[in-house]
């Protein structure tokens, strides 16, 4: 297992930085200027560093509660599981030395091979258990990712468009000002990006002449109803992507089983995917999988603002710096 890491942004980590040179040039100043005694100066550097390492518990502790709240533990209730998830599930040893960590409900449980999983994996009430340290660590590597691609000005699309999170999908992505998609994946809309490019021109045209009025003349209420319908219909499809001017830089992907179209059309085009792996998926197939419960609301609202809040703080760096 990969050691632990917090859930900070690259910008956090240099307020800790700059606070510890702040204390070293005292420390350096007193000993030329006599301005105090260092050692009362290094006692002080060392409550701060107390203080600060306290603060990250806490911000830990604050996670995991969340998503317990959350249900991110909770697994998808078919009755099979896919063993190259077994990395991020608990263990029997690592249950029980670690009884007090919180920790996630998987996939319910049917059929799995000791060849294949060379060690017992913890279950509980049929279920396995995902490893919140892995889900934690994931979470804030992708965090870091995400915001150092906002900060170059990199297009993101999120996938999901299963109906209980099609809502969290675009709401997320409005906040973030990234590009989506919630209705249905069409095949080829990366690999035939062409085709797409003028589907998302033509559509735009036929909207801005239709709220123009043009279409109303010479043409029957029957006509009018059919574009009408034409045109709601393309929306659903293209709305979160009317202004994708090309192909993403990263794609994330809610649920990869149910985007298992988008997943192959990012691998064929080698464009980095992220992707929610509940204990039934294959992390082998995205670049970076986030071990979590992907059908519950809550839980992909959880991930979906920590990643988001993390894209919009990329952006907001770039206007400052800009500005």
């Amino acid at each position: 297992m990969k050691s632990e890491k917090m859930l900070l942004f690259p910008f956090q980590k240099s307020i800790f930085f700059c606070l510890y040179i702040f204390f070293l040039n005292i420390l350096s100043v007193s000993k030329k200027q006599n301005m105090g005694n260092p050692e009362e100066i290094v006692d002080s550097v060392g409550i701060v560093q107390k203080i600060f390492l306290e603060e990250k518990i806490e911000m830990k502790r604050n996670l995991f509660k969340n998503m317990i709240k959350e249900a991110v533990h909770l697994g998808n209730k078919k009755n099979e599981w896919n063993p190259k998830m077994a990395s991020y599930i608990l263990t029997e040893y690592k249950m029980t030395e670690r009884k007090n960590l919180p920790v996630h409900l998987g996939n319910k449980k049917n059929k799995w091979s000791l060849d294949r999983a060379s060690y017992s994996l913890y279950r509980r009430k049929n279920r396995h258990i995902i490893n919140l340290v892995q889900t934690a660590h994931f979470l804030s590597e992708t965090c870091n990712l995400l915001f150092k691609a906002a900060r170059k000005r990199k297009e993101i699309l999120i996938v999901g468009t299963r109906r209980y999170i099609a809502d969290l999908v675009a709401s997320a992505a409005k906040k973030a000002q990234c590009h989506y998609v919630n209705y249905k994946w069409q095949g080829g809309l990366l690999t035939n990006w062409s085709t797409t490019k003028e589907r998302l021109k033509r559509f735009r045209n036929l909207k801005q002449k239709y709220d123009s009025g043009l279409f109303h003349r010479r043409r029957t209420k029957k006509e009018i109803a059919l574009i009408e319908k034409q045109l709601e219909l393309l929306y659903q499809y293209l709305k979160g992507i009317l202004y994708m001017k090309k192909l993403p830089d990263i794609v994330i992907i809610v649920d990869q089983q149910k985007e298992s179209t988008a997943v192959r059309e990012c691998r064929a085009l080698r464009i980095p995917t992220i992707s929610l792996v509940d204990t039934n998926c294959d992390p082998d197939l995205v670049d970076i999988p986030i071990p979590a419960n992907d059908d519950a609301p809550g839980s992909v609202r959880l991930i979906l603002n920590r990643l988001m809040s993390a894209v919009s703080a990329g952006y907001k760096t770039t206007q400052q710096q800009n500005s």
